[in-house]
């Protein structure tokens, strides 16, 4: 380990494995290809398993375009369409049926509650009347008992 350069395996120093261009020479094969083989084997798993969720995906993927064609040219047929049409043109009358209705609705509500509060104010002045009665009678009663003391006496 002089001179700051490191040492490899076989006794070579790094600067014997480049030439003056920085180009790599005098590379031995067998430990390439163990290099290669390596670095093959660390990924083959990973892209096997890519691979499977790929071909799972595009057969899905088929699955739900074949799907969409046949829900499309079912409802392409002009029979559909002329009934979907139809359907969609009666929307505002049923629109105006429904604002018709909850008019109605509203008109009769309001009629209901001046009826109830009509019908409440009906029932205090009856029972106010019935009140003034009894105490009416009340009071003609305890005079006729005053007018019967004094004639008593």
């Amino acid at each position: 380990m002089a001179d700051n350069t490191t040492q490899i395996e076989d006794n070579r120093t790094e600067g014997e494995f480049f030439d003056s261009k920085g180009q790599i020479t005098d590379i031995d094969m067998n430990c390439v290809e163990q290099l290669t083989d390596g670095l093959v084997d660390l990924y083959v798993p990973q892209v096997h398993l890519f691979e499977y969720t790929l071909n799972e995906l595009v057969s899905d993927q088929q699955s739900l375009i074949t799907a969409m064609e046949r829900e499309l040219q079912s409802t392409s047929s002009d029979g559909l369409r002329d009934q979907l049409n139809q359907t969609l043109n009666k929307v505002p009358l049923y629109q105006q049926k429904v604002n018709n209705l909850e008019r109605e609705m509203r008109a009769l509500q309001s009629k209901c509650s001046k009826l109830s509060k009509r019908a409440y104010r009906l029932a205090e002045q009856r029972e106010k009347r019935e009140m003034d009665r009894l105490e009416q009678k009340r009071r003609e009663i305890e005079r006729e008992k005053q007018l019967e003391a004094k004639r008593a006496k």
